[in-house]
């Protein structure tokens, strides 16, 4: 967006397109409503850039809120039984120096 942002308006054109005013629908009223089915609100240019922004928050939220959940420490030692060693260790005897003494 930040490389086209600026070629983009309506009245424009764009790859060879002419543009038109942005619209966005706000309600359907199904199949049976005929022309009047989609209501419809128009979008300014400032309307775009402001729900990329706040896309682009509620995804970096998003991740970090999945990235917190799996660094719980209670997650950590369940994720530790995935480990070979630590499984040889739990189950099975010792391990010293990469070498395993089984009980």
């Amino acid at each position: 967006m930040n490389d086209v942002g600026p070629d983009l308006h309506p009245g424009g054109v764009f790859k060879g397109v002419k543009l038109l005013p942005g619209w966005l629908i706000m309600k359907d009223d199904g199949r049976d409503a005929g022309e009047g089915r989609f209501t419809w609100q128009m979008r300014e240019e400032s309307d775009v850039t402001e729900d990329h922004k706040r896309f682009a928050k509620d995804l970096v939220c998003s991740l970090q809120k999945r990235i917190q959940s799996v660094l719980e420490n209670e997650v950590l030692a369940d994720l530790e039984v995935f480990d070979a060693a630590n499984l040889v260790y739990l189950y099975c005897g010792t391990l010293v120096d990469g070498k395993i003494t089984f009980f």
